[in-house]
């Protein structure tokens, strides 16, 4: 079987990730790191604990990434692959989910405020304690009964 290529732009979006995490510790008021990563292959990459505040990933394959603690507010993930991957406590407010593929996805204490998932598969997703306040999940499929135990809007 021949070796997975590296997509090239994975160093630019790691490093893209840095420095826009060091902007926000110099000054914790500032969001403005929007970069464009349509389509890129960032499977099973560390991307836990970055600002990715108003990135795109549309078309993105993100399966197994660990986004653990991750910024990814009004960010755009529509139809990404984000199957397996680790959102536990990350911040998705007002991000674009639309068609995305979270099946089996850690979305633990993950807030998904006001977050667009509509057509999303969340089928054998963990969204134990997630807060989906306002989200749309119009014709989202899944999770199961055992892990759906999240903070939705009374």
């Amino acid at each position: 079987m021949a070796a997975k290529k590296k997509d090239p732009r994975v160093a630019v979006i790691l490093n893209h990730a840095k420095n826009c995490q060091s902007y926000v510790m110099e000054d914790p008021g500032f969001h403005g790191c929007p970069g464009l990563f349509e389509g890129i292959d960032l499977s099973g990459q560390d991307l836990s604990f970055t600002s990715l505040y108003r990135v795109t990933f549309e078309n993105a394959d993100l399966s197994g990434a660990n986004l653990r603690g991750a910024d990814i507010s009004y960010s755009s993930l529509i139809y990404a692959d984000l199957r397996g991957a680790d959102f536990t406590g990350a911040d998705l407010t007002g991000a674009d989910l639309y068609g995305a593929d979270l099946s089996y996805a850690d979305l633990r204490e993950a807030n998904l405020t006001g977050a667009d998932l509509q057509g999303a598969d969340l089928y054998g997703a963990n969204i134990e304690g997630a807060d989906f306040t306002d989200a749309n999940l119009a014709g989202a499929k899944g999770p199961t009964r055992q892990n759906s135990r999240s903070r939705r809007s009374r």
